[in-house]
């Protein structure tokens, strides 16, 4: 840029983002972004020898496209598993989307080709010792060139089971022989096994996971009789501690608790307020000789019939307790002790949770005016307590009009609806103003009307005194009508009210006309009109006056001057003059 003076100050602003200056001759935008696009602007100024100065701008718009980044979805790590046989499995893959955003996400099994499962959570509903293996998540997005981004993370699901023995055996020996008993036994963990005879126990061995032996060196014929084989697997009385129980949306239980113990145990189920069981059914089976299976049922479960329950175990040997916890994998019970209450334009609309825990629940109202399509009316809210009383409210309602209103519960599983309660909103409050403007209108019309009757009666008493002055004889025989013709003023409050006013002084001018002589009358006429004139009468309705009504402190109209008559005074009558030749 040239100008004279030709020292030049240079610097570039940006468009909308005043904290943007950079003092240079051109622009410099480090680490390029498309947070760097705008509008820049160069401004170049110097300075005149006079005090003044100019200045010059020129603008620059920088548009930054950046290329699309392609990535493949990222699946976290995830932990191995182990779980007891028998019991429910749900593992959950997270994955974090990639670029394009959409994800495919499946499992599969190591060495089970035919294995695949979609979806993000991999779920087993009664586990198996053949489910063991190597399962993993993978996570998978297309992209726009044809290509295919993939990531996946894998784990291995330990199934822990009790020992599976071999059917017994038959062994004769001769006496004084060595005796050799054996069985075969699997778990999952290794097993501690015991031997007994007559239930005196003559032989223990640790972590056994194959053939376990007792062996009688030298047997003589007191040694015949039956010998029983325990073994069991000391992880699962930990892993055995707390068991799940899913009831599905038929509402029916029907939980088995594999138990290991010998001999036979019994069972007992506590309920979760600590009360003894009377709602479940509770049966032990024998699977094997130290294998046991407790099975739960109970039909059209309630919502207050999940939660922890305590099963107790016990034999001659020893007590156990295993937490069993009742969950349910269905839709939520429907909300109850729905109450609403209409008012002006909207409803207050209260209820009590039916959430029953596990699985988080949300909630909102709707409202019908048919109660056959509802509408969303509320905000969306969530329930977490059980019994919790939770309150709403629906807005824009029309006044007058007859509603239904109901609460929409719903969780991971489905939904559900009140019974609907309907009410109507209240009528639509008429202004009390309306009333003050008919009021105050109906006051100028009284007033006006009045008005007139005042300017009749001075006309009238005019034609009168014409008529007196006309004949002298007439107005001695008319005394008795004039004397009833005497003036008494009105006025208006300022609630346009017709108020009479103190009486004025009766100076009735009229009456002493008949003690004058025809030549008097002329004298009187001064008197008369000044009278008149005097008399008390105020002035009407007037734009000062205060007619505007105010209530609750809300001014209900303003505009009186439109409700106002003009402000005038009644002007004093002039008697007309006799004429001459007349009496």
């Amino acid at each position: 840029m040239a100008g004279n003076p030709s020292n030049h100050v240079y610097y570039w602003t940006r468009s909308g983002d005043d904290s943007f200056r950079e003092n240079n001759t051109y622009l410099r935008l480090n680490g390029l972004s498309r947070n760097e696009s705008g509008t820049y602007i160069c401004t170049a100024v110097n300075s005149y020898s006079t005090g003044g100065e100019g200045k010059d701008s020129k603008t620059l718009t920088v548009d930054v496209q950046c290329k699309e980044i392609l990535n493949p979805p990222v699946v976290s790590p995830l932990p191995n598993v182990k779980r007891v046989e028998g019991e429910h499995v749900s593992i959950w893959c997270n994955v974090t989307s990639g670029n394009p955003s959409y994800t495919t996400i499946y499992w599969t099994k190591s060495g089970d080709s035919g294995f695949r499962q979609s979806g993000s959570t991999l779920r087993f509903n009664y586990i198996s010792k053949s489910q063991s293996g190597t399962y993993s998540c993978v996570a998978e997005n297309n992209y726009n060139n044809g290509e295919k981004g993939a990531n996946q993370q894998s784990f291995f699901l330990d199934v822990l089971y009790g020992p599976v023995l071999t059917h017994g055996q038959t062994l004769r020996v001769s006496e004084g022989q060595s005796a050799r008993m054996s069985t075969s036994i699997t778990s999952n963990p290794a097993s501690n096994v015991s031997w007994f005879r007559d239930n005196l126990l003559v032989s223990s061995q640790q972590s056994v996971n194959g053939t376990t032996s007792y062996t009688i060196t030298r047997a003589e014929c007191t040694d015949t009789g039956s010998f029983q084989v325990v073994a069991s697997s000391p992880r699962l009385t930990t892993g055995g501690s707390y068991v799940e129980l899913y009831v599905g949306s038929n509402r029916y239980l029907n939980g088995q608790i594999s138990l290991l113990s010998y001999p036979q145990p019994t069972a007992s189920l506590t309920l979760p307020s600590g009360a003894p069981n009377t709602l479940v059914t509770v049966r032990s089976v024998t699977a094997a000789t130290n294998s046991f299976t407790i099975t739960l049922t109970k039909s059209n479960l309630q919502s207050d019939d999940f939660g922890t329950y305590v099963l107790s175990v016990a034999n001659q040997y020893g007590r156990r307790t295993i937490s069993v916890n009742i969950i349910p994998i269905s839709k939520p019970f429907h909300a109850t002790k729905v109450l609403v209450t209409c008012g002006h334009g909207q409803a207050l609309v209260t209820w009590q949770s039916s959430y029953f825990g596990y699985r988080r629940q949300y909630s909102l109202v709707q409202y019908s005016t048919d109660n056959v399509k509802f509408i969303n009316g509320s905000e969306i809210t969530t329930e977490y307590t059980k019994e919790e009383i939770l309150q709403t409210s629906v807005h824009n309602l029309q006044d007058s009009t007859h509603y239904f209103f109901r609460v929409f519960t719903m969780n991971t599983h489905g939904f559900s609806t009140s019974i609907p309660i309907n009410c109507s909103t209240a009528a639509t409050q008429e202004s009390s103003s309306t009333s003050v403007v008919v009021g105050s209108v109906l006051g100028s019309l009284l007033f006006l009307a009045i008005g007139a009757m005042v300017f009749i009666s001075y006309k009238y008493i005019s034609g009168f005194l014409d008529f007196f002055i006309k004949s002298y004889d007439a107005l001695q025989r008319e005394k008795t009508f004039a004397d009833n013709h005497s003036y008494e003023p009105y006025d208006f409050s300022d609630q346009g009210v017709l108020q009479k006013t103190s009486r004025a002084p009766k100076k009735n001018v009229l009456k002493s006309l008949f003690h004058k002589t025809p030549k008097d009358i002329k004298k009187m006429e001064g008197s008369i009109s000044e009278a008149l004139d005097g008399a008390d009468v105020k002035e009407s309705l007037s734009p000062e006056m205060n007619l505007t009504e105010t209530k609750g402190g809300e001014r209900l109209y303003v505009n009186t001057n439109d409700l106002a008559i003009p402000n005038t005074k009644i002007k004093p009558i002039v008697f007309p003059k006799p004429k001459k030749g007349q009496t």
